[in-house]
């Protein structure tokens, strides 16, 4: 995670995973005062100068990696081709499949049928088409299919073919989706060097790179990548199907200010936030000015719903927060917490 202080002078720091940007004057001099006097040190901010752009991802070279690869080959259950009829179709509405592509025959017509669903409401859907009329790609959805045997009789035929389940609140395929990958395995165990994996294989749907993502067994704040293919490292990844959330910035106006939240363009996660104070006192801190933060890894959006912290050196703050669709306010609570002072409000965001 990258902090990046940058002043008219571009003074560059790293701090974990967040890239701060844009502080104003007084507060870079409080902090050089507080480094100076010891009430924070170095090990308490994690700072370090080092270069910045680092890439956050190295290309596999053998050995465990190379491993966790092939091992992710025999474990994948579906081959990604966006330019195939039902995958077109399905990643075009912002739905991700969990079947392979499959064939059955009902009423004595054959089909071709994907079961696919959408990561932000659960909606489960059935994309199909008669063999051979691919340019006629139907869908019927859960849900809807009263009077509809046809339908019913495909839905019932995609629960046996499902491969994946999704649940993007689980650690691996959290960081797949906020990398903006696309998963086309289960995940799976692996015991690699002696050293016991849990892992998900990987693809990014607009260059065709391989990841398989694993972490140590029980250790999942701790998720690596065995990578191959695609682009060059640290080039950003092309939009994944979303979770239904506008992507762009959200605003809210609050009693310490304003907050401006940037959704990354495929809905699933929060690139940036930017805070504004209007000479807001929490405690004995008092701010002005503006403060931004990036993190390399995102701010996942699950169920439309999201979380994090915002570490500063005086001040620290929790948000919290809920996107209600494309065109109604998202909403949400924050929390200052500055020394023994706590100071909290609700935020609507258009």
């Amino acid at each position: 995670m990258h902090f990046q202080l940058e002043t008219k002078r571009s003074l560059r720091y790293m701090w974990r995973n967040v890239t701060v940007r844009s502080i104003t004057y007084p507060f870079l001099i409080r902090l050089v005062i507080a480094l100076a006097l010891g009430i924070i040190g170095p090990g308490v901010l994690g700072l370090a100068l080092e270069p910045t752009g680092m890439s956050r991802l190295a290309y596999a070279q053998g050995g465990a990696d190379t491993a966790l690869l092939t091992e992710g080959e025999k474990h994948q259950v579906i081959q990604f081709n966006p330019d195939a009829a039902l995958q077109k179709r399905i990643f075009a509405d912002r739905f991700v499949p969990n079947s392979a592509e499959f064939s059955t025959q009902i009423g004595g017509t054959s089909y071709t049928a994907q079961r696919a669903e959408d990561l932000g409401t659960g909606r489960v859907r059935m994309y199909y088409v008669v063999n051979g009329d691919w340019g006629n790609v139907q869908l019927v959805e859960r849900g809807s299919t009263v009077g509809n045997d046809l339908g019913q009789a495909l839905l019932t035929e995609g629960e046996k073919h499902q491969v994946i389940q999704f649940n993007p609140a689980a650690a691996l395929q959290k960081r797949i989706f906020a990398d903006g990958f696309v998963p086309n395995s289960a995940e799976f165990n692996t015991t690699t060097d002696g050293s016991a994996y849990a892992a998900q294989r990987a693809e990014n749907l607009g260059n065709g790179q391989v990841r398989v993502y694993y972490a140590t067994a029980g250790d999942w704040g701790n998720i690596r990548t065995a990578v191959r293919g695609g682009e060059s490292v640290g080039a950003p990844a092309p939009a994944a199907p979303s979770a239904g959330v506008r992507p762009g910035d959200w605003t809210a106006t609050t009693d310490f200010g304003s907050v401006t939240f940037t959704v990354t363009p495929d809905g699933t996660a929060i690139s940036k936030v930017a805070l504004r104070f209007n000479n807001y006192s929490c405690g004995a801190s008092r701010s002005s000015g503006g403060i931004s933060f990036q993190n390399s890894k995102l701010w996942p959006i699950t169920n439309g719903q999201f979380n994090f912290d915002l570490p500063q050196p005086f001040t620290h703050f929790i948000f919290t927060g809920r996107f209600n669709g494309n065109s109604a306010p998202a909403t949400g609570t924050w929390r200052a917490e500055a020394g023994t002072a706590v100071c909290s409000g609700t935020w609507t965001a258009q």
